[in-house]
């Protein structure tokens, strides 16, 4: 598992994302709403997210949500 800094809140909180792979697939997510940022499958895309914590900040659907 990787982790790098994807972000601040308005609040100033650092948010992270996360990458968990295998040989076969790949998922990202960020620490924020445990928001899935990216799925893939064999080099193919399956769902993708947003590329900056802004555009979850401003985003009323809550795209890529798990929990909440």
């Amino acid at each position: 598992m990787n982790r790098k800094l994807f972000g601040k809140t308005n609040e100033n909180q650092d948010v992270y994302e996360y990458e968990i792979s295998s040989k076969r697939a790949k998922v990202t997510l960020i620490d924020y709403g445990a928001r899935i940022t990216g799925f893939s499958v064999n080099g193919v895309d399956i769902a993708q997210g947003f590329d900056s914590l802004t555009a979850y900040l401003e985003d009323p659907y809550n795209v890529g949500a798990t929990v909440g």
